[in-house]
């Protein structure tokens, strides 16, 4: 594996900084399994974009980064590293 550790960001605010070996199963945990034969790194640009196609798409991937913003704020890794609540 190339990568040791991954720094995840969404519209300037952190998603997710760690070992990228964690990082599976952190969006796991939170309700975001990455699906079987599915490459990881794809998984999470698509996780943690904001889908434009339409309004209600939008709202809703909106909401799904803000809460992946909030878990990772709150997260005690995150507080370790000295990550400031958004």
């Amino acid at each position: 594996n190339m990568f040791d550790d991954l720094i995840l960001l969404s519209e300037g605010r952190l998603v997710y900084s760690g070992p990228m070996a964690d990082a599976v199963d952190h969006f796991g945990t939170l309700g975001h399994p990455c699906p079987p034969n599915y490459n990881p790194a794809e998984y999470f640009i698509d996780l943690i974009s904001i889908d434009y196609t339409n309004p209600a798409t939008e709202a809703e991937s909106r909401t799904r980064v803000n809460h992946l913003v909030d878990a990772w704020s709150t997260n005690p890794e995150a507080k370790r590293a000295g990550v400031p609540a958004p």
